[in-house]
């Protein structure tokens, strides 16, 4: 249920392409460093045996995360060149998604450090395709194409090798 909840949050955000910008894309590089660090925070509290509580701050703000990424994935689909860019956001929606969800269906801690690992990873790696993101948008070659046309579909077991 929680997955079909998310995707439907994501779908309804696709249209919303329109407005996403080189801007958004830095302010959501720059969300994904503050989450990074709240991320490992919730990690450290784990490797010490608390057994913290994940805030609805904290997964607000990972949804929140996790739909820029899919509005910035359709924004550079549409532009020259910038399909390669928009399937790693894609990707980046999809698996924080993903991760969202087993931190909201579990109170296992080893699962949940598992998940914020992996969202760590995730989060440190948005910095850099956001910056990337505002080198292609600012680049001359940048015009509208179909969108999306170019994603290869990735299958479960590549899903876990970028893990």
């Amino acid at each position: 249920m929680l997955k079909r909840l998310f995707a439907a949050l994501v779908l309804f955000a696709a249209p919303l392409a329109a407005h996403a910008s080189p801007q958004l894309a830095l302010e959501w590089g720059d969300k994904a460093a503050e989450l990074h660090a709240d991320t490992v925070d919730y990690i450290a509290a784990i490797d010490a045996g608390y057994e913290p509580v994940i805030s609805a701050a904290y997964i607000s703000e990972l949804e929140r995360f996790a739909v820029t990424a899919q509005r910035l994935s359709t924004w550079l689909a549409a532009s020259e060149n910038g399909i390669e860019l928009a399937c790693l956001m894609a990707d980046i929606a999809e698996e924080s998604a993903n991760e969202i969800i087993v931190l909201l269906s579990t109170r296992d801690t080893r699962i949940q450090s598992d998940a914020l690992h992996h969202l760590a990873d995730i989060l440190q790696q948005a910095d850099y395709v956001a910056r990337a993101s505002v080198r292609h948008a600012l680049s001359p070659a940048a015009v509208s194409l179909n969108p999306m046309d170019g994603c290869p579909k990735r299958t479960a077991p590549q899903r876990l090798a970028l893990r």
